[in-house]
């Protein structure tokens, strides 16, 4: 199982971007009229949407869901960590999430 993310990595930008795919991909993830690669909610809606149309398959199931982040990014660590953020903020609370994401 997957440890927690670390204070460290939550500094970084949620989900960095290469520049050219932002402009691209980038999406309004909490519509606010904004696609701000610094935003949580824009951030992770914008890699939902490049890992979908790089590695289409069913998120639901984490199996495949793995298979696709690998895929985007060959690394298990990187894979992990991905997946312990999902973890972490499918049961945060939704007013910690907005906190979170500004």
């Amino acid at each position: 199982m997957a440890r927690a993310p670390s204070p460290r990595v939550a500094a970084c930008p949620p989900c960095p971007h290469v520049p050219t795919t932002w402009r691209e991909l980038g999406r309004d993830g909490n519509r606010d009229g904004r696609k701000d690669p610094n935003n949580l909610f824009d951030a992770a809606l914008t890699a939902t949407a490049h890992l979908c149309l790089r590695e289409p398959g069913n998120y639901a199931d984490r199996i495949q869901l793995r298979r696709s982040l690998i895929a985007y990014n060959q690394s298990a660590r990187y894979t992990d960590e991905v997946l312990a953020w999902m973890d972490t903020y499918r049961v945060m609370p939704a007013q910690d999430l907005t906190t979170t994401a500004r």
